[in-house]
């Protein structure tokens, strides 16, 4: 094996391969498209469990900072983890959910609070063993912001613990799921129609008038 290879890459019009297709907008009176849902992923991998066991070979090693814990010296109980949204859609239909996956650290019973933007994102939820949890909790709109949002994770007092074990925890990834407007972010947007039909897209938010449009539904072939 080599840790460097050189690839040569040429267009040529003679030799054969998949190519992009161009494709045509709809014209005439057509409904214009309403705020689509989004879900905005947010991962750290800075802390990796080696020796991690699990019936799972494909589980996930890597965690967004040391573990969470009452009880063990050295650890904090709570951390700030930033979400950084953009053109949320005002007053959407239905609200906004707030997803987060974890991991047990200790084969205990784990009791745990979340937060986003200093709201309490329901009561504290329960969970046992060294497994992964993932909650996922309804929250009001107007506890969100354009640009960096705050979830807070906690460990909370009170979790009855098997076999003396301390309450530890690891946090995988946050995500947020909300409605979105049209507006592009970066000079870049990426979306998917709300309903079914042909409809009208408004985009907005460019620095340049000129744009490039890609469908992807297929990944494989875009046009």
């Amino acid at each position: 094996y080599t840790t460097i290879n050189v690839y040569w890459l040429t267009v040529d019009a003679s030799v054969p391969g998949p190519r992009m297709a161009l494709g045509t907008a709809v014209g005439g009176a057509l409904p214009v498209a309403q705020p689509f849902r989004t879900v905005v992923h947010a991962e750290q991998d800075t802390v990796y469990w080696q020796n991690m066991l699990t019936p799972n070979a494909h589980e996930d090693r890597w965690f967004w900072e040391p573990r969470l814990s009452l009880a063990t010296a050295g650890y904090p109980a709570t951390r700030l983890y930033t979400v950084t949204l953009a053109s949320l859609a005002p007053n959407p239909p239905t609200p906004p959910t707030l997803r987060v996956k974890l991991k047990g650290f200790t084969n205990a019973n784990h009791l745990t609070q979340l937060y986003i933007n200093d709201h309490a994102a329901g009561p504290a939820f329960t969970w046992t063993g060294q497994v992964e949890y993932t909650h996922t909790v309804p929250i009001e709109a107007d506890w969100l912001k354009a640009g960096h949002n705050f979830v807070r994770v906690e460990v909370r007092p009170g979790a009855t613990p098997p076999g003396g074990l301390p309450d530890e925890i690891l946090v995988n990834w946050v995500e947020i799921e909300h409605p979105r407007t049209y507006r592009a972010a970066g000079d870049t947007i990426h979306f998917a129609p709300p309903a079914a039909g042909k409809l009208r897209f408004d985009l907005d938010g460019f620095t340049a008038p000129a744009i490039t449009v890609l469908d992807v539904t297929d990944v494989r072939t875009p046009r």
